[in-house]
């Protein structure tokens, strides 16, 4: 079994915005800005991945050009962003307009075509 572990603390980005020395002002605007983006990004622990499961994660990550944390975030926002099939069958639900037979609908449809 694999465990994922990702973590972006303050100290990492701190660490990673000190650079070699002096800075432009742009620069520190935007090691600024990472720091701030860093702080308020939630971390996720993955417990007892299969070993098949993170090999088939990295291969499609790789495949992508991306690291396995930006693959596996971008997968985990599309999900997130898509409705599940509860919240689409709530929303059916809330909008029907009254109860048609199947042979009613049948008629409906081909009436239309």
């Amino acid at each position: 079994m694999v465990r994922v572990f990702a973590r972006a603390t303050h100290s990492t980005a701190k660490e990673a915005s000190i650079g070699s020395g002096g800075q432009r002002a742009g620069e520190a605007r935007s090691s600024h800005r990472r720091d701030s983006i860093l702080q308020a990004m939630t971390n996720l622990l993955v417990r007892d991945l299969p070993d098949d499961v993170h090999a088939a994660l990295q291969q499609r990550a790789r495949r992508e050009g991306q690291s396995l944390q930006q693959y596996i975030a971008r997968e985990l926002t599309r999900i997130a962003e898509r409705p599940s099939l509860a919240e689409v069958l709530d929303r059916i639900e809330e909008h029907h307009g009254g109860v048609v037979g199947l042979t009613r609908a049948a008629d409906d449809l081909a009436e239309e075509r």
